[in-house]
C-alpha cells in the first residue's frame, strides 16, 4: 500500500451506504481508478463530479478499490460545473472512457485534452476527443473510403459498424459532405481552422456514439440531453 496524490476527475459516484460512495475516477497517473469515499454526501466532504482536482488516496496493492484521504479542487476550472454545455460534453466523453478503457490504463495525453475544454472550443473538442479515444483503443476507421466497394466517401452511411457509401448501403447518408469532411480533417493541421457548428457537432457525435455502440453492444448516454440543450 502507498499513499499517492494524482490529478484527476471523478466522473461517477456509486452509493455504497447512507453517507459513503465508490468514486470512479480518471487519474492522470493511473487512468480509471475506483476509490472508496467515506461521508461522500456530507456537506463537509462535498464531492463533485467532472471537477478537476488533486486526489490524495491510499493505493492498495491487493485490491482494485482504494481509499480517499482528501480532494483539492482546481477552482480555476469551476466553469466545468457552471456551464451546462461543457458539463454535458464531459459526461458523454467520460461515458465512452468508462466503456473503452480498462482500470489502471493511464493516458496523460487524454487527460490533458480533457482539461482543455472551454466555451470557445467545445464543439471541436468533443469531436476531436472522441476520435482520439477511438484511435488509442484501435477502433478508428477511415472516413474517406467505403468499407464495401472501396470508393471515396463524400457522405457516410453507418451500417452494422461499417462506413458505407449510399450505393452500397441503399440508405440515406447519416453524415453529409460537410460533416464527413470535418472527420477527415480531425488529425490534420487544417483542423485548427475548422469551424464546427453545434448542429454539425451533434450529428457527428451521434454518429460516433452509434458506431461505438454497435461494437460494444452498450448504450452511450448523454447525447440526447446535449441535443435537447442545443
Amino acid at each position: 500500500m502507498k499513499r499517492v496524490i494524482s490529478e484527476g476527475i471523478i466522473y461517477k459516484l456509486i452509493k455504497y451506504s447512507d453517507d459513503s460512495a465508490i468514486a470512479i475516477c480518471f487519474l492522470r497517473d493511473f487512468g480509471k481508478t475506483k476509490i472508496f469515499i467515506n461521508k461522500a454526501f456530507s456537506k463537509k466532504r462535498g464531492v463533485n463530479k467532472f471537477f478537476p482536482a488533486e486526489i490524495d488516496f491510499l493505493r492498495k496493492d491487493e485490491s482494485d478499490l482504494h481509499k480517499l484521504y482528501g480532494i483539492k479542487y482546481d477552482t480555476s476550472k469551476g466553469y466545468f460545473l457552471e456551464n451546462p454545455q461543457i458539463f454535458l460534453r464531459l459526461n458523454i466523453v467520460f461515458n465512452i472512457i468508462d466503456l473503452l478503457y480498462h482500470d489502471d490504463e493511464p493516458d496523460e495525453i487524454l487527460y490533458k485534452y480533457i482539461l482543455n475544454i472551454n466555451e470557445k472550443n467545445m464543439t471541436k473538442w468533443t469531436v476531436y476527443t472522441i476520435n482520439y479515444i477511438l484511435k488509442i483503443q484501435g477502433l478508428l476507421k477511415n472516413y474517406d473510403v467505403c468499407g464495401e466497394c472501396g470508393c471515396s466517401l463524400e457522405e457516410i452511411v453507418l451500417v452494422n459498424g461499417d462506413f458505407l457509401c449510399e450505393k452500397c448501403s441503399g440508405k440515406n447518408p447519416f453524415l453529409n459532405k460537410t460533416r464527413t469532411e470535418i472527420l477527415n480533417k480531425v488529425f490534420l493541421p487544417e483542423y485548427k481552422s475548422v469551424k464546427i457548428s453545434k448542429e454539425d457537432e451533434i450529428y457527428i457525435v451521434k454518429f460516433l456514439t452509434k458506431y461505438v455502440q454497435t461494437i460494444i453492444g452498450k448504450e452511450i448516454k448523454g447525447v440526447d440531453l446535449l441535443e435537447e440543450l442545443i
